[in-house]
C-alpha cells in the first residue's frame, strides 16, 4: 500500500477490527462488516481494500488456543486488545510489497533497462522490439496470493484475471512510455496466463496505459506453447506476429528464468548456475525483477 497515507491505513485497519475483530464479531452484522469495506476502498483505493480486508478476517486455526495479553506472531493491533490475525505468510507478502526496497528495485531494475534500449535502438537498423512478461513484472499480482493464502488454484487465478484489477510494478508504466518514444520499437508480452484470459489481461494493461492497439499479447495456448516458441514467433514475424513483422529482440523483462531461456530451476547443475551468474545479457538485455513470492525457484528449493 505504498504511497497511501499513514492514517488513511489506521482508520482502515481500525474499521476493520471494528466489524471483523474477535471482541465485536458476536455483536456487529455483516451488513457494517461490508460498510467498513466500503470506507476502506475510499480510503485505500479498491486494490488495497480488497488486500487489507483479505488479511485482516479472523480466523484462528484449528486446534490453537488463544492466548491473552500481547498479541501472537502475525498479528497486527490497533489499541489494546484489538489484534487483527494474520499468518505469517499473508504478513510477509503484504511488507514485502509495502517496502521501500521493493519498489526501489523494480523501479531501479526499469530505469536501467530503459537506458539500455535507448542505447541498442539507437544502433538498430530494422525493426525490434521490447518482450517482458506480465504477472510481477509488469502487473502486480499481490491482492490475488493474500486473498487465496498463496495457494495457486487455475480456476480461481482465471477468475481472479478476469477482475482486471491487478495495479502496475512500480516503473513498468514510465518504461512502456519510454519504450514508446524510440522509432521503430514494438511492446510485445509473453505471458502463461491461458489464451483464455486474454482480452481480460489486455483491459488490465490498458487500464494502466501499459497496452496500445497493436501492441502483442502472446499468450498460452496449450502445454507445448512455450517461451522460447513465442519469442522465436517475435524475431521470425510469422504466425500470430505477423502483423509486426520479423523483428529483432534488444531486451527481455521477467521475475523467472523461463522469462529469459528456457531453463527450470531444477536442470540446473551447479556449473551452469556459475555460467548463468555470469552472463553477461544480466543487466545488459536481460532485466529480472525480483520475486521471492513464487517462481520455478520453488521446484528445487531446500530448507
Amino acid at each position: 500500500m505504498a504511497g497511501k497515507s499513514s492514517l488513511g491505513l489506521f482508520i482502515g485497519v481500525a474499521v476493520l477490527v471494528f466489524s471483523h475483530g474477535p471482541v465485536h464479531s458476536q455483536t456487529h452484522s455483516p451488513d457494517l462488516a461490508r460498510a467498513a469495506e466500503s470506507a476502506i476502498r475510499e480510503l485505500l483505493g479498491a486494490s488495497d481494500a480488497l488486500v487489507l480486508a483479505a488479511a485482516a478476517r479472523p480466523g484462528r486455526p484449528k486446534g490453537e488456543a488463544e492466548r491473552p495479553g500481547a498479541p501472537e506472531r502475525g498479528e497486527r493491533t490497533v489499541g489494546p486488545s484489538r489484534p487483527v490475525e494474520l499468518p505469517d505468510t499473508v504478513r510477509d507478502v503484504i511488507r514485502y510489497h509495502e517496502s521501500v526496497e521493493r519498489r526501489h528495485l523494480a523501479v531501479s531494475t526499469f530505469q536501467r533497462g530503459a537506458e539500455k534500449v535507448r542505447e541498442k535502438a539507437a544502433e538498430e537498423k530494422g525493426d525490434w522490439a521490447v518482450v517482458l512478461d506480465v504477472d510481477d513484472t509488469v502487473l502486480d499480482t499481490k491482492a490475488y496470493w493474500i486473498e487465496n493464502k498463496l495457494v495457486f488454484e487455475l480456476n480461481k487465478w482465471n477468475a481472479w484475471v478476469r477482475e482486471a484489477r491487478a495495479p502496475p510494478v512500480p516503473g513498468a508504466v514510465d518504461f512502456i512510455h519510454t519504450v514508446r518514444t524510440l522509432p521503430r520499437g514494438k511492446v510485445v508480452y509473453i505471458t502463461d496466463r491461458l489464451d483464455i484470459v486474454r482480452d481480460a489481461t489486455i483491459e488490465n494493461l490498458r487500464k494502466h496505459g501499459l497496452f496500445e492497439d497493436g501492441d502483442l499479447v502472446l499468450t498460452k495456448k496449450d502445454a507445448s506453447d512455450t517461451k522460447n516458441i513465442r519469442r522465436a514467433c517475435v524475431q521470425s514475424g510469422t504466425g500470430r506476429c505477423a502483423s509486426a513483422g520479423p523483428r529483432r529482440i534488444i531486451a527481455l523483462f521477467g521475475d523467472s528464468l523461463r522469462d529469459f531461456i528456457e531453463l527450470h530451476e531444477s536442470d540446473l547443475n551447479a556449473h551452469r548456475r556459475l555460467e548463468l551468474e555470469k552472463d553477461p545479457n544480466w543487466n545488459e538485455s536481460w532485466f529480472l525483477i525480483p520475486n521471492p513470492l513464487y517462481g520455478h525457484w520453488q521446484k528445487d528449493f531446500r530448507y
